[in-house]
């Protein structure tokens, strides 16, 4: 009966709220980001389709060789990534240095595409890496990395909490997003 209900509400949300396609795929923002609180989301299908794998190497090689570029350049480039359904590599920039960097080819034969985003490298893993003060320390958060096709910090929530959302926000601005998924559990739960 409870998940009968959780499900009409999201039929329900979702005929009231935007969908929004963007290279990570399909995903309904469930609240929107505001100046005082996060964005969360939910997207119901990973869309990554690895149903033929052959021919993926040059594309592996690629972005294993824009990942190198963008550590060595952390402030200039951001993580890159790969668009399986076109097998496009997007590298990122945010500065001028960035955008020169980030139009030299991986590999002939890969398809490069170059996207300026908001935040660089470096910033995204400072949010990650520090071990005091980080996303993955609040209450209700159950995982948390860079998604490279948002540009942003991922945290995995199973609960649409008001309180996360505002200091989310408040300590992070934009750089993290709620991805909300009322299945998730925490590692420790699933052993």
């Amino acid at each position: 009966m409870r998940l009968r209900m959780i499900f009409a509400l999201l039929v329900l949300y979702g005929v009231f709220a935007g969908f929004e396609y963007d290279p990570a795929g399909w995903r309904l923002i469930l609240q929107p980001a505001t100046r005082d609180a996060a964005e969360v989301y939910w997207q119901p299908v990973d869309d990554l389709d690895v149903s033929s794998p052959e021919g993926l190497e040059p594309y592996n090689r690629a972005l294993i060789a824009a990942e190198d570029r963008a550590a060595a350049h952390p402030r200039d480039l951001a993580p890159p990534y790969l668009l399986y359904d076109t097998r496009t590599l997007v590298v990122p920039y945010v500065t001028e240095l960035g955008r020169e960097l980030a139009g030299a080819r991986m590999a002939a034969d890969v398809p490069q595409v170059r996207r300026q985003v908001a935040h660089s490298q470096a910033e995204l893993k400072a949010v990650v890496e520090n071990r005091a003060d980080r996303p993955i320390n609040e209450e209700h958060v159950m995982a948390m990395g860079i998604r490279a096709e948002l540009n942003r910090v991922n945290v995995l929530s199973n609960t649409l909490d008001q309180g996360l959302r505002r200091r989310i926000a408040a300590k992070w601005g934009d750089l993290v997003v709620i991805e909300w998924n009322p299945f998730a559990q925490p590692l420790s739960n699933l052993m």
